[in-house]
């Protein structure tokens, strides 16, 4: 099984943001969506499966390489 999801390259950049309250708030939420995305992606890993994320330009090259070495491998 592979799941290829997007990610949102701005998520990272909010979950270092301290400047203010509103901040802290939001940086909190970001890393725990980061966490939450992490969690998944070990939760498929040990279903046997593979995760791929990415933004969305780069993401269906991504999924297309992997399918194209896990046929030339007999994985699939």
């Amino acid at each position: 099984m592979l799941v290829g999801s997007v990610t949102d390259g701005g998520i990272a950049s909010i979950a270092r943001r301290r400047d203010s309250r509103e901040d802290v708030y939001l940086a909190a939420a970001a890393e725990r969506t980061l966490r939450d995305a992490e969690n998944v992606a070990e939760a498929i890993l040990r279903a046997g499966g593979e995760a791929i994320s990415a933004d969305p330009d780069d993401l269906p090259p991504r999924i297309a390489d992997r399918y194209l070495e896990l046929k030339a491998a007999g994985r699939l």
